[in-house]
């Protein structure tokens, strides 16, 4: 590494398990992008992920429990942490090939201020070291928000038109929101796991209800990102990025086929199998990411991070004392339906971009 610098850690399996299982580390960095509180500092940002990849590995063993027991499993997750608001990233191709996934955050900055130095250099990152790589990567909120933005910087190859990040609309978000799926988000995130597991007997979902605390959104995707969703006030609420834009086609129309095949069984039994066992792995999407906050289900997460950014938001004027109150008492209420949905979706995340297994 170049560098001393920060990382997390938290152990998956117990050391009795370890002796009796292969296994292995899975091993991520984290462009922080927030280094103040509410969301910062980025020490705190890391461990809301590694809980809640913790948690959300633990659900996809419950849910794979006794169908391969010569799987490897994961004893447990490292998060090294660089700093985009400092322009440190790792220095070599070697340093970057050390880890098997980005994860970039939330940020109270904003996506399209690319007069701002380190968010111009985030967002050629984006571009030229995790896309042209295809670095298996996680971005939520404002990291949702760059992730599209990058591809439109002035740009005329296919592939980098139209991305961009603006201001909602209809104004500022917080609390518990849901979003409809589009054909590609059913095919990518609406099965508890989207491969190894019976679904024959469970209805697929059509919509995912997570937190949110945010001003911006994506306005349009480039040629490389499929909508997995969205709602009426936001309609991307999340996007799935390929290699290419004829990868890209080709799964979203493979993701149509499934919709408007069999109008019970084609989409009701394991739609990515197909993919997941392909050995082009470029027919799968290599990012993943949310306007929502995943994270905010961690138990740092919750009672700390989404709690103290309602407040703030408060505090400054971007939404009412009404809708603070209204949003913290509808997201205690309602906790457990976000829980499941924010960890079903990382089950998703975690089989797509191969963290949770070979």
């Amino acid at each position: 590494m170049s560098k001393a610098r920060t990382i997390v850690s938290k152990d998956l399996l117990s050391p009795e398990s370890i002796e009796s299982t292969t296994n292995r580390e899975l091993k991520l960095m984290m462009i922080c992008c927030e280094e103040n509180a509410p969301y910062g500092p980025a020490s705190d940002t890391a461990r809301m992920f590694l809980q809640l990849l913790g948690m959300a590995y633990e659900r996809f063993c419950s849910l794979t429990n006794g169908r391969d027991s010569k799987q490897t499993k994961l004893s447990s997750v490292t998060i090294a942490i660089y700093h985009a608001q400092d322009e440190d990233y790792p220095s070599s191709e070697h340093e970057w090939n050390s880890y098997d996934g980005v994860i970039i955050p939330g940020s109270l900055s904003c996506a399209y201020d690319t007069h701002t130095p380190w968010i111009r250099r985030l967002h050629t990152v984006i571009r030229e070291e995790i896309h042209e790589n295809r670095r298996k990567t996680l971005a939520v909120c404002f990291g949702h928000q760059s992730f599209a933005h990058a591809f439109g910087e002035g740009s005329n190859e296919i592939g980098r038109r139209n991305g961009e990040a603006i201001k909602c609309p209809t104004g500022k978000k917080a609390g518990r929101k849901p979003f409809n799926f589009t054909s590609v988000g059913e095919c990518l995130l609406a099965y508890p796991l989207t491969t190894g597991v019976d679904t024959n007997s469970k209805a697929a979902r059509t919509s995912l209800e997570m937190l949110y605390t945010h001003g911006d959104m994506v306005g349009t995707l480039p040629t490389v990102g499929l909508s997995l969703g969205g709602n009426g006030e936001v309609p991307i609420q999340s996007a799935a990025y390929f290699a290419s834009q004829d990868c890209a086609l080709k799964f979203n129309q493979y993701a149509d086929s499934l919709q408007h095949g069999s109008s019970s069984t084609s989409t009701s039994h394991l739609p990515l199998t197909g993919f997941l066992n392909r050995d082009d792995q470029e027919s799968l999407p290599y990012a993943m990411t949310f306007q929502a906050h995943p994270e905010y289900v961690s138990v740092d997460g919750f009672k700390v991070h989404f709690l103290n950014v309602l407040k703030t938001m408060e505090k400054l004027h971007h939404i009412d004392s009404a809708t603070s109150k209204q949003a913290s008492e509808d997201a205690t209420r309602n906790f457990d339906r976000v829980l499941t949905d924010s960890l079903d979706v990382m089950v998703s995340v975690g089989v797509i971009l191969g963290w949770f297994q070979d």
